[in-house]
C-alpha cells in the first residue's frame, strides 16, 4: 500500500511560522508570515508527526507496536493476526484472514489518502516474486535503470588483481566514480556476490584513479551477465544479512572470528525477540563454520541455556580451543 502525501496527514503540536510561499503573498499584508496548522514537506517534525499520526491510528483499532522494531505493528484476535510494517509511506500488511484484511484496508483508506497496490510486487525499489514455496528478492528494474551496455563477465573482480591506492592516474572529474560507486552500494542489499567488490572499490573515493574505474566498469560487466541475481528466502526460514568493515581494528584472527561471533549472535537475538513478540515458538539454532552448535529454548522460559560445545575438528593447536572457549563466552554475555 502506497499513502499518498503522507507528511500532510500529520498534526503540528508546536508553534511553527512560515514565510509566504511565492505567489501567493497577500497583497495587503505582504510582511506577514503564515502559522502553520498541519504539516508540510520540509518541515523538520512532519516524518515524526506523520509516524504519530499513524501509529495512533492503529492502536486506536487494537494494534500494539512492537519493541523491538519500532516500524512493526501486530493486531491479534482470538482466531486472526494481522500484522503491518511502515516505511515513511510505504505499507506492508498481511494477515491471516482475507476478509479481516480487506476490512482494515477500508479502514485505512477512509482514514487516509492511500492507494491499494495488490499483492506485494515492489518496495523500496525491491521486486518480491513469490512461488508456493519461496519469494525471490532482486533488482532487476534498478539495474535496467542503470542503463549500461557492455560485455558481461564471470566475475565481479580481476583474480589475482591487487588494487593500490597509487596505481594509474588521477581522474579529472571523480564525480562520474563517485556516483557509478554509490549507485553500487545501493545493490548490495539483494546482491551479496558484489558486496566484497563494492567495498573495495569504495575506499577510493576520494581520489579515484583510472584503475579504480575499470575495477567499477568490470562490476558493471559482471551485473550485465546477472540481471535476474538476487536473494531466495524459503518458508520458515528467518534471515538476516549484512556485509560491512568492522569498527575496530583486530590484532589477530582470533579476535575477529570473536568479533564476527558477537555481531552474529546479537543480530541472531534481535530476530529471535521479533519472532517471541509475534507469539512464535522458535528453536534457533547458530551454526559456525563446522565446529560448534547452540541451542535456544523456546520463548517461555526466562533463561538462556547453551548446549555444550563439540569440536569436530582435528585440529590441536592451543587457538582453536581459545576460539571455542571465546566464542561459548560471547554467547553467554550477549544472551544474558
Amino acid at each position: 500500500m502506497d499513502v499518498k502525501i503522507a507528511f500532510l496527514h500529520g498534526f503540528v503540536t508546536e508553534e511553527v511560522y512560515m514565510k509566504q510561499p511565492p505567489g501567493f503573498i497577500h497583497p495587503d499584508y505582504p510582511n506577514h508570515v503564515c502559522k502553520l496548522t498541519k504539516d508540510i514537506y520540509g518541515l523538520k517534525q512532519a516524518p515524526r508527526a506523520w509516524f504519530h499520526r499513524f501509529s495512533a491510528f492503529l492502536i486506536s483499532h487494537g494494534f500494539a507496536c512492537r519493541k523491538s522494531d519500532s516500524s512493526m505493528f501486530s493486531y491479534r484476535s482470538s482466531s486472526h493476526v494481522l500484522i503491518g510494517l511502515l516505511y515513511v509511506e510505504d505499507i506492508i500488511l498481511i494477515g491471516s484472514h482475507n476478509g479481516l484484511l480487506d476490512q482494515f484496508i477500508s479502514r485505512l483508506s477512509h482514514q487516509f489518502a492511500m492507494k491499494d497496490l495488490g499483492n506485494l510486487h515492489y518496495f523500496l525499489d525491491i521486486q518480491a516474486v513469490r512461488t508456493s514455496h519461496s519469494l525471490h528478492l532482486s533488482r532487476l528494474k534498478y539495474i535496467c535503470y542503470l542503463n549500461f551496455t557492455c560485455k558481461p563477465v564471470r566475475t565481479p573482480l580481476a583474480s589475482r588483481n591487487s588494487i593500490s591506492l597509487v596505481d594509474g592516474e588521477l581522474l579529472s572529474d571523480p564525480s562520474e566514480y563517485r556516483s557509478m560507486g554509490g549507485a553500487l552500494q545501493y545493490l548490495t542489499m539483494t546482491r551479496p556476490d558484489i558486496a566484497y567488490a563494492v567495498n573495495v572499490v569504495s575506499q577510493f573515493m576520494h581520489a579515484p584513479r583510472t584503475t579504480h574505474m575499470h575495477c567499477v566498469k568490470r562490476i558493471f560487466r559482471y551485473l550485465q551477465g546477472t540481471l535476474t541475481y538476487g536473494l531466495t528466502l524459503r518458508a520458515l526460514s528467518p534471515t538476516s544479512m549484512r556485509a560491512k568493515k568492522q569498527p575496530t581494528v583486530s590484532k589477530s584472527s582470533t579476535e575477529a572470528k570473536y568479533r564476527a561471533i558477537a555481531y552474529a549472535v546479537a543480530e541472531t537475538c534481535w530476530i529471535r525477540h521479533i519472532l517471541c513478540e509475534l507469539d512464535k515458538a522458535l528453536t534457533l539454532r547458530a551454526s559456525w563454520g563446522e565446529y560448534y552448535s547452540s541451542h535456544l529454548p523456546p520463548p517461555i522460559s526466562n533463561s538462556y541455556q547453551l548446549s555444550p560445545i563439540k569440536e569436530k575438528t582435528d585440529c590441536k593447536r592451543p587457538c582453536c580451543s581459545n576460539f571455542a572457549k571465546i566464542s561459548l563466552a560471547a554467547c553467554q554475555i550477549l544472551l544474558k
